[in-house]
């Protein structure tokens, strides 16, 4: 992207609701920064919170970036944002139900295969 980012206080760091400038396209997220950032050349604005620009895109649409994170964890958003790239999309996929299946499958490895008991003594 063509800006210029400058790192200064105070750290920002809240829970966001941010909103695709452009659609009514919105998203959980948590905003995480530390100063400003500044277009330095053609920049279109990406997302904002409480309307306060916090997103940036490329003049060709090809790059973003955000100070909010997590936004790709929302089912509707991540979905949106793929089938605006073009690429194909599964359908059903849950973010909840498959980060929930992965820890569960983590957590039966590890009882497999570590001594707990010891490790917890």
């Amino acid at each position: 992207l063509a800006v210029e980012t400058v790192l200064e206080a105070p750290k920002t760091v809240r829970t966001v609701i941010a909103r695709e400038v452009d659609s009514e396209l919105m998203a959980p997220g948590y905003e995480i920064h530390c100063g400003r950032t500044e277009p330095v050349g053609k920049v279109e604005p990406f997302l904002s919170v409480e309307g306060e620009l916090v997103g940036l895109r490329s003049a060709d649409d090809r790059v973003i970036g955000s100070y909010v994170h997590g936004l790709f964890l929302d089912d509707r958003f991540r979905v949106a944002m793929l089938q605006r790239l073009g690429l194909p999309v599964a359908g059903g996929l849950s973010y909840a139900d498959s980060i929930d299946e992965t820890l569960d499958a983590l957590a039966s490895a590890l009882g497999e295969h570590l001594d707990l008991d010891a490790m917890f003594a």
